[in-house]
């Protein structure tokens, strides 16, 4: 006699983070970055609560998207030769990041609560963690911002992105100056 664990048996959508925010809010809502319960990579999800006419929930639609994919997209971009675009959280988490392959080492660390996303001021491109000290110094604002890392002068512009009513992304794009 043997027991066998089925994804449906074990998997109730009521209990993830994506289910139980978008009806608390009863609205569209983002998760915090959190590990998928099929693939166990890790990502964000968006969903939104599905009513009756009535108000009664029938249920929950959502999403999932994956870092991976995400910083996959992101190096698809090109501005410059040697520009990159990323993102991070409100909490100072870098969550995107132009990476090839399936180079996701650069992102994601264990930490105390298993798989977690870099603090942008440890990232270990100074490009990236320098254009956002920067962005900070200029009070988050969206301008234009001058910096150095590595001995190059670089540019760049972080903008905020309000993903939900109580959070927001910043994306930003570094390029350094001698693209120009």
């Amino acid at each position: 006699v043997s027991v066998q664990d089925t994804l449906e048996a074990a998997f109730d959508p009521r209990k993830r983070p994506w289910y139980t925010k978008a009806v608390a809010e009863k609205a569209l809502e983002w998760t915090d970055v959190y590990v998928f319960f099929t693939d166990k990579n890790i990502g964000v999800s968006c969903a939104a609560p599905i009513t009756l006419e009535n108000g009664e929930l029938s249920g929950v639609v959502g999403i999932d998207i994956g870092l991976n994919q995400l910083s996959q997209f992101l190096s698809t971009l090109s501005v410059t030769e040697h520009s990159k675009s990323f993102i991070v959280t409100d909490k100072k988490r870098l969550i995107a990041y132009p990476i090839s392959g399936n180079d996701f080492g650069t992102l994601v660390q264990s930490g105390e609560h298993g798989l977690e996303t870099v603090p942008i001021e440890r990232f270990s491109d100074p490009a990236v963690a320098n254009s956002y000290e920067a962005f900070e110094k200029n009070g988050r604002k969206s301008d234009v911002l001058s910096f150095e890392a590595g001995g190059e002068s670089y540019i760049g512009s972080i903008a905020a992105f309000n993903v939900s009513k109580n959070w927001q992304w910043y994306v930003g794009l570094t390029v350094p100056k001698n693209d120009f």
